[in-house]
């Protein structure tokens, strides 16, 4: 699967225009998703955000950082990430990032 790098144009036009993906132009045009990829970096057409990537607001943010490590602290992070209604990897995960 090597071809030439497509044009610019081109890339822009799936790219951008369209919204058709990485690997979809790449199987359009017969190449591998890596060099669309490099080619559209090279030229500087820019990344949309990855489609299964949520980018919202963690819901623990509603509640304040100490009333989390206080419940943490009274009843263990399994209680709290219970009452909250939340995995208790979550709750770790946010605790841990959000020091």
């Amino acid at each position: 699967m090597t071809k030439a790098r497509p044009d610019k144009k081109t890339l822009e036009r799936l790219y951008t225009k369209e919204g058709r993906s990485i690997r979809d132009i790449a199987s359009r045009l017969e190449c591998s998703k890596d060099l669309i990829a490099r080619a559209l970096k090279e030229y500087g057409i820019p990344a949309r955000p990855k489609a299964g990537i949520s980018r919202r607001k963690s819901q623990l943010t509603k509640y304040r950082l100490k009333d989390l490590k206080d419940s943490v602290k009274r009843q263990g992070i399994r209680a709290t990430a219970r009452d909250l209604g939340i995995n208790e990897g979550t709750l770790r995960h946010y605790l841990k990032v959000t020091k």
